[in-house]
């Protein structure tokens, strides 16, 4: 599974997704990068940093063990 993490993805929300399905073989937390005419959309809010959605794997990993941040 790959999932792009938005900005409107938070930690909360990411965890109810490792949770609602089965332990995945493979997990992929990729970086969202902005693109031309997604401001509207963002509201504001600021794409995550690599380091972030490395904190966010971390935070997931006793629920999806074969999670991996890539970015």
């Amino acid at each position: 599974l790959r999932t792009t993490l938005i900005p409107h993805i938070d930690s909360a929300a990411l965890k109810r997704m490792a949770e609602d399905v089965p332990t995945l073989p493979r997990w992929a937390l990729q970086l969202y990068r902005e693109q031309p005419g997604d401001g509207p959309y963002l509201n504001g809010r600021k794409p995550y940093t690599p380091m972030e959605i490395t904190r966010l794997c971390d935070e997931i990993t006793a629920i999806q063990p074969n999670a991996f941040a890539r970015t």
